[in-house]
């Protein structure tokens, strides 16, 4: 909660929040036709891009963050957008809602902050319960199997005019460091911030396990939301849908 309120103030512009939209509308209302939910849970839903482009495309979406900065964010973002959701504080350990949903997505690679595979099973347990019968869950993180197998340490690079954002791991014994230096430059000097947090690296086989084991069926693997074969060895990202029976 602390690193995603301390860098809540350059997020979006570190992940170009604006730019994404009509991409990930696009990517999204491909996505409804493969599967035509109505409503939905943005679970880890950051400053609230998949839960403005859901309620753009008609799918009514909740979107439930344990950062208070994000949330509010996420509210300012959504009311610049014209679109009224309901943006809840909850942390995924702690998710608990009066309505199931035809889907709970969790994605930005929000999964891998849970810190072993008992928070992730308890997560997967809450999830079931958050989804109607027949309904779906959508995890996206990163493909941690390439990542360590690579010693991958570089996320992503992101400049703007003034500012540089690098995303980079450490790859300490039992997780990683996550890190993202912000150098800006001013007229006269460079300054940097350097914010971190730790993350578990899940491989799509821990995701798999757990998710059967919680009773999901179904399951499917790719490599992004336009359903791309996943590969472990070459995918950047690991997209897992699974069915609530």
């Amino acid at each position: 909660m602390d690193f995603y309120n301390e860098i809540a103030g350059f997020y979006d512009q570190m992940t170009r929040f604006d730019s994404r939209v009509n991409k990930e509308k696009n990517l999204f209302s491909s996505f409804l036709q493969h599967y035509p939910i109505k409503t939905a849970i943005d679970l880890s839903c950051g400053s609230g891009l998949h839960t403005i482009v859901l309620n753009q495309l008609g799918v009514t979406t909740t979107g439930i963050d344990i950062s208070s900065e994000m949330l509010e964010l996420a509210r300012q973002n959504a009311s610049q957008y014209g679109i009224h959701a309901d943006f809840i504080s909850q942390s995924m350990e702690e998710l608990n809602v009066s309505q199931p949903a035809d889907a709970l997505l969790c994605l930005g690679n929000s999964i891998p902050h849970l810190q072993n595979e008992s928070a992730l099973k308890n997560v997967l347990k809450r999830a079931k319960d958050s989804i109607h019968s027949g309904g779906w869950i959508v995890l996206q993180i990163l493909n941690y199997s390439k990542i360590l197998e690579k010693q991958e340490r570089i996320v992503a690079i992101h400049e703007t005019e003034n500012k540089t954002f690098i995303r980079f791991y450490d790859f300490l014994e039992s997780c990683l460091q996550f890190n993202i230096l912000m150098i800006e430059k001013t007229e006269n000097s460079l300054t940097h911030t350097l914010n971190n947090t730790q993350l578990q690296p899940f491989t799509h086989h821990t995701l798999i396990k757990n998710l059967d084991q919680t009773g999901f069926t179904n399951i499917k693997l790719f490599g992004n939301l336009e359903f791309s074969s996943f590969d472990p060895s070459t995918s950047a990202n690991l997209v897992i849908l699974a069915n609530r029976p």
